[in-house]
């Protein structure tokens, strides 16, 4: 994929830049990929203030000194509104101009930091994704060929009651019933809500074959058992 023109700057603003890069190679342990990384979120906001202050009819060029609270919000609107970028890029890097802000703090480039009121964008809310069934039998092969009988049981469970991550650890052997042709699962949720999930044979039949081998610990949560 060919690489994006970097975006030009002022001679102050390619000045800023250098600068912060000498810091970065020189009093910082950083990989060349972690600076390079660093100076990509910083050069093109270099470069908008540059562009938005031209707009403005403002004849100025970057320097530390320019950077208000007011200026930062308007480019982390920018960002998603004008960029399209998600909230994971955003946050990225405002933080990456955050470290630089800190920097010219500590520095004694300005007086008061201008990026530390700026708030991060919430992360997006993800749907969890249903495995297909190709996925589902390659997850059990894998497990039923490397795992142990606990990581089995874990497994089946999950697929077969759509239980939660956080509603299985702590399960105890007094929550579930099991008989030869039905079985359920008593969980417990929040404000003391109490729900049935009902165990299918498959469920049923590996919860049987854990229990006959580590039928131990009735108070415990049964499916640590088998540490």
């Amino acid at each position: 994929m060919k690489r994006q023109a970097q975006p030009r700057l002022t001679a102050d603003g390619q000045q800023t830049l250098d600068q912060y890069e000498q810091v970065l190679r020189q009093l910082e342990d950083l990989s060349s990929i972690t600076v390079r990384n660093y100076l990509s979120d910083l050069r093109p906001f270099i470069s908008w203030c540059e562009a938005y202050w031209n707009e403005k009819r403002e004849e100025r060029s970057f320097t530390p000194q320019a950077v208000a609270p007011a200026l930062l919000i308007r480019y982390w609107d920018y960002l998603p509104t004008s960029l399209g970028l998600k909230p994971s890029s955003v946050n990225r890097t405002l933080m990456n101009l955050k470290r630089y802000c800190a920097w010219t703090r500590k520095a004694h480039l300005i007086q008061a930091d201008p990026a530390s009121p700026i708030k991060f964008v919430p992360k997006e809310a993800t749907s969890p994704r249903h495995l297909s069934d190709d996925e589902e039998e390659a997850l059990v092969a894998a497990v039923n060929a490397t795992g142990t009988l606990r990581d089995q049981t874990i497994i089946v469970r999950l697929l077969h009651t759509g239980l939660r991550a956080q509603e299985l650890g702590p399960l105890t052997r007094q929550q579930l019933h099991l008989s030869k042709r039905n079985g359920t699962l008593r969980i417990t949720r929040k404000r003391k809500k109490v729900r049935e999930v009902p165990l299918n044979a498959t469920a049923r039949l590996a919860l049987n074959h854990y229990l006959e081998r580590y039928a131990t610990g009735n108070g415990r949560s049964f499916l640590l058992l088998c540490t």
